[in-house]
């Protein structure tokens, strides 16, 4: 018993040794990053400090000279992951407000993200622990979105209101903000059930993805016409540059 946790010491201090090799900015940011990816395969709630510590590689204690309470390092994370949405939000208000602009965003969403090229953490990730916290408390969730809802809101209307006065919209009785969480749903699960290969979808996973966002745009009231269009990968390859531009501060 006595060898056992005299071994565990040991390789605890040699953890802790390698460790020190970072600034405490820097050691501090790799715990932030590392409890990240375990909050987003256990949760916020299931997730205990010595997991925590066990799975960063590093001792309670440290962990606790960085972060006193679990909850300093759970407000963290919602801090890390605004920031990224702060800026996911802000590359889309930058686009005109047009109908193609609405197309875009829900193609950025659906395609880019859940291919693995977004913002910040993985787009895994961030569904998890979206998910963990609809399943709690929701305080994540709600850190993570609400400011940028509203002006995000008021861009889909103009986005809309183009749309109808160009004919490529049909009267539907969905409302916007409704259906725009149901893209917003599709893509989450997309990438929740490719992380898990639950299930097999028809087809490659481009193709997929092109199918998704012909489903969104029929349900956000799109004429057959308009989602020929803006569902082909020819006018994405030609549009998708829209993002690149509007990423530029």
């Amino acid at each position: 018993m006595k060898k056992t946790k005299k071994r565990r010491t040991l390789k605890s201090r040699k953890r802790e040794s390698e460790s020190r090799r970072l600034s405490s900015k820097e050691r501090k940011r790799k715990i932030l990053l590392g409890a990240m990816e375990v909050f987003a395969r256990k949760g916020f709630l299931s997730t205990t400090t010595l997991e925590l510590a066990e799975s960063l590689r590093i001792s309670e204690a440290l962990l606790f000279k960085h972060f006193p309470k679990k909850d300093d390092l759970v407000r963290a994370v919602e801090d890390e992951i605004k920031v990224n949405m702060d800026q996911l939000f802000s590359t889309v208000l930058k686009l005109p407000p047009k109908a193609e602009s609405l197309a875009l965003s829900i193609a950025f969403n659906i395609m880019v993200l859940v291919e693995g090229h977004g913002l910040g953490p993985s787009r895994t990730t961030l569904d998890r622990l979206a998910i963990f916290s609809l399943l709690g408390d929701g305080r994540f969730f709600r850190r993570t979105t609400e400011e940028n809802l509203p002006p995000y809101y008021e861009f889909l209307d103009e986005c809309l209101d183009d749309a109808k006065r160009r004919k490529e919209l049909v009267e539907t009785k969905i409302q916007t903000k409704n259906a725009i969480w149901f893209c917003h749903h599709i893509a989450a699960f997309i990438i929740l059930a490719e992380s898990s290969k639950a299930i097999s979808y028809q087809g490659d996973a481009p193709s997929r993805n092109l199918e998704a966002l012909e489903f969104c745009l029929r349900g956000l009231g799109f004429t057959e016409k308009a989602v020929r269009k803006y569902a082909s990968r020819s006018w994405l390859e030609e549009n998708t540059t829209a993002f690149a531009i509007a990423e530029r501060p």
